[in-house]
């Protein structure tokens, strides 16, 4: 076969069928009181090669071989040539033939069935790629295996919102291919940080960029982690103005706000299927970027409590949200001197790994 490996039951199986076959003729031949040069288990063993699970060339050569070591053998002896003979004779040399016809056609339909099998692999494949990259990996596995994602409740989980401010306006102002490209560019950049910090991006919204950390694993650092990618999308958007400035495209300014608390996570959909997160924590994070400061990370209370010790945060007091009244925001300025490189807040030090570690053990 061209399949590279073989079921082996199936092989013992299709042996034991063809000795069983070969005993069956032996009786039959000896009962039957037939001549064994006309009536053997010789041709039939020819015949199996048609079907036997071997590679095309082992067959031709194994049929080859026999039928000139049985020519060989079978006139050394110099035999009568009797009609009994000469019909096995005949006989043998149709089974060759028809033997050789079996085997061609044979293999074009295994070789047709291995390039089908290795279509359908590659086609398996991809279809795994894509699923990888609209769910989380635990979750694709779990909708592979059972056909459906049981939601789960986490007690406690990280959501962000990002936002472009005034993105109406700049749409506005450039041309749609120049928009799309821009906003392609900054989000392709927005998923290799949030893959760098090992968070889930959930969706994106028009403008609006969503990623969670501590699901659909949990985790006890989803906070310090999301706040530190909210920190370096921040500053790759102001990077990115930099480039640009003096020049007449717009600037792109960004909020960001992050909340911590339990959430419902699970997938929705039956065509196109996407994994979200629902719950009051995620509106108050969504409330947390509309009510936030342009290039500045926005967090609750509930964040601020957990990574407090990591980063320095201005408290920006009681801030009006829609639909959810007053909430107590923070604004983050960076990772606190002595954690930091340099003392300049934007990289973690070694002292900032230590105590990120012994959180994350707990």
């Amino acid at each position: 076969l061209f399949i590279p490996h073989l079921h082996y039951t199936n092989l013992i199986a299709l042996m034991f069928y063809a000795s069983y076959l070969l005993v069956a003729t032996a009786v039959i031949t000896g009962l039957s009181g037939g001549n064994p040069a006309y009536i053997g288990g010789y041709l039939f063993i020819l015949m199996l090669l048609a079907v036997a699970p071997l590679p095309v060339i082992i067959c031709w050569f194994l049929l080859i071989f026999s039928y000139s070591l049985f020519i060989i053998i079978f006139f050394s002896g110099s035999p009568e040539i009797t009609d009994t003979l000469s019909y096995s004779l005949r006989d043998s040399v149709n089974v060759v033939v028809v033997d050789a016809i079996f085997i061609y056609f044979t293999s074009r339909m295994r070789y047709s069935s291995w390039k089908k099998s290795i279509i359908i692999t590659k086609e398996k494949e991809k279809n795994n790629e894509l699923l990888l990259n609209i769910l989380p990996n635990p979750i694709a596995k779990e909708l592979q295996k059972s056909g459906f994602v049981k939601p789960v409740f986490h007690k406690s989980a990280t959501v962000v919102f990002t936002d472009f401010v005034g993105f109406s306006w700049i749409s506005e102002i450039l041309d749609p291919e120049t928009l799309i490209n821009k906003l392609d560019r900054m989000f392709k950049q927005f998923d290799l940080i949030i893959d760098k910090f090992h968070l889930e991006k959930l969706k994106t919204i028009g403008d609006s960029y969503m990623y969670a950390g501590g699901l659909p694993d949990d985790n006890t650092t989803h906070a310090i982690d999301a706040v530190l990618a909210a920190m370096e999308i921040v500053r790759f958007v102001h990077h990115e103005n930099e480039l640009i400035r003096g020049q007449a495209s717009p600037t792109w300014e960004i909020r960001v706000g992050v909340n911590t608390g339990g959430m419902m996570a699970g997938v929705v959909g039956q065509k196109k299927f996407i994994y979200d997160i629902w719950g009051d924590s995620v509106n108050v994070a969504s409330r947390l970027e509309s009510s936030g400061v342009k290039g500045m990370v926005n967090i609750s209370s509930s964040t601020y409590d957990i990574v407090k010790d990591f980063f320095e945060v201005d408290n920006r007091g009681m801030i009006s949200a829609k639909s959810k009244g007053e909430i107590n925001m923070y604004l983050v300025r960076g990772i606190k001197k002595e954690l930091s490189k340099d003392g300049l807040g934007i990289e973690p030090n070694d002292l900032f790994c230590e105590l990120y570690c012994s959180i994350k053990r707990k």
